[in-house]
C-alpha cells in the first residue's frame, strides 16, 4: 500500500487539530486572573535562591553558576553582570525548560 493513499483527499496539510479555548497570554482567562507573587511573597515563602544563572530580585547574570559554586560554600560573593527584566525571563524560562528535560524520561510527561 502506498502511503498517498493512506490520508484522506479532503485533508490539507498543515492541519489544525487541537485550539485552546483561550489564547495564549491572554489577560482575560480565568487562570490569568490571580495575579503573579510580589517579590515580599515570594521571599517570606523562602524563595531566595531560584536560580543558577540570575538573581531574579537584584535583575544579575552570574556566568558561572551561584551560588551552588564553591564560592557559595565559603560567603564570598561572585559578581555578576546587571540584566534587564526581560533577559531575566528568558534566561529563567530557559533554565526551567533545561531542568525540566531531565524529569521527561519518568512518569506520565514520559518522551
Amino acid at each position: 500500500m502506498e502511503i498517498t493513499h493512506m490520508f484522506n483527499s479532503s485533508m490539507y496539510l498543515p492541519y489544525t487539530l487541537f485550539e485552546p479555548v483561550t489564547r495564549f497570554n491572554d489577560d482575560s482567562a480565568g487562570d490569568m486572573q490571580c495575579g503573579d507573587m510580589g517579590e515580599e511573597e515570594l521571599l517570606a515563602l523562602g524563595l531566595n535562591d531560584i536560580s543558577e544563572k540570575v538573581d531574579p530580585y537584584r535583575l544579575i547574570h552570574y556566568p558561572f553558576p551561584h551560588p551552588g559554586g564553591i564560592d557559595g560554600y565559603f560567603g564570598s560573593s561572585t559578581s555578576g553582570i546587571k540584566i534587564s527584566h526581560s533577559e531575566c525571563v528568558d534566561i529563567l524560562f530557559t533554565e526551567m525548560k533545561e531542568l525540566a528535560g531531565m524529569f521527561s524520561f519518568y512518569g506520565e510527561y514520559r518522551l
